[in-house]
Order: C-alpha cells, then sequence, then structure tokens
C-alpha cells in the first residue's frame, strides 16, 4: 500500500507543478490577448474619427457646390428677369410714347426674313418720342390698360401647359434663391 501512496504523492506533485505552469501559461496567453484587444479598440476608435473627419469633410464640399451651383442658378435667373423687365418697360414705353424695343425689329416689305443679302447701314438711336402737352388739369396717363388684351385669341391648351411650366420654373427658381439667401 505504501507503494501506492508514493505513487500517488508523485502523481499529486507532477499534476500540481503541470497545473501550476499551465496557470501561469494562460496568464501570460491572457495578458497578450489583452494588450492585442486594447491596441484593436484603439486602432478601431482611430479609424472611426478618420472616417467621420472625411466624412464630414465631404459633407462640407458637397454643402459648398451646391451653394455654388444655386448661385449660378440664382444668376442666370436673375439675368433672365432683368430681361423681362427690360421686355416689360418697353412693351409699356412703347404703348405709352411710341418707343420701339431695340430688340425688336420688325421687317419692312421686300426684306429677306433669313439670310438677306441687303446690307443694312449703321442704325441711328431710337429717340422717344416726347409729346408736350399743355399741363393743368388734364391727366397724364391714360385709363385705358397698358397691354392691349382685346385682339388676343383665348390661349390654346397647349399655351396654357407652357404658362404653367413656365410659372413653376420661376416658382422654383425663386424658391431656390430664397434658401440660397
Amino acid at each position: 500500500m505504501e507503494y501506492f501512496q508514493t505513487t500517488f504523492n508523485s502523481n499529486t506533485t507532477s499534476v500540481n507543478e503541470a497545473l501550476k505552469s499551465l496557470g501561469s501559461l494562460f496568464k501570460t496567453e491572457k495578458t497578450k490577448l489583452q494588450e492585442i484587444r486594447t491596441g484593436i479598440k484603439t486602432d478601431h476608435e482611430s479609424f472611426q474619427a478618420t472616417i467621420s473627419s472625411h466624412l464630414s469633410q465631404l459633407k462640407d464640399e458637397l454643402v459648398k457646390d451646391s451653394l455654388a451651383l444655386k448661385s449660378e442658378e440664382a444668376k442666370v435667373i436673375s439675368t433672365k428677369l432683368d430681361a423681362l423687365e427690360k421686355q416689360a418697360v418697353f412693351a409699356m414705353l412703347h404703348r405709352l410714347e411710341g418707343v420701339s424695343d431695340p430688340s425688336f425689329n420688325p421687317k419692312q416689305g421686300g426684306e429677306s426674313v433669313a439670310g438677306g443679302s441687303r446690307k443694312e447701314g449703321p442704325k441711328a438711336p431710337v429717340k422717344p418720342i416726347v409729346k408736350n402737352e399743355p399741363k393743368g388739369t388734364e391727366k397724364l396717363f391714360r385709363d385705358d390698360p397698358i397691354l392691349d388684351n382685346e385682339d388676343e385669341e383665348e390661349p390654346t391648351e397647349e399655351e396654357l401647359k407652357r404658362r404653367k411650366v413656365c410659372e413653376a420654373e420661376l416658382d422654383e427658381h425663386q424658391r431656390i434663391i430664397r434658401e440660397a439667401e
């Protein structure tokens, strides 16, 4: 029985030493894994910060590009509105004083509309007709409307659609201008 007791004690000592060795090995491995985990976590946070920074830069560039585009659209709209305003002024002056629109030159009889061979000399500047009316109790302006709508025909369905599209475009452009401001 002593033999078994001695073998048992020897085996117990061997197993305890092996367990201590495995325990220290596991502690070392656990420490290494924790260091790796901490490094990965740090790298991940750094990567997330870099991605966030890049996304913010892209968003800022997108906003700048969008504003630049809206600014260009606003300039185009402003130019169109200026042209429309000039046309309206010339229409009113034409109606009130007989001033013709310099951008509108009606063709006289015998002139070729497309690619005429007749060369025109320098055009004389358009001078408004000023009427010298006596001042007093007379009205300065007539009561009749500026635009004569009596001769116009009822607009066609196509013309109504075109007007609606133009109005929608103007509304959209005005909205864009308000957003850009």
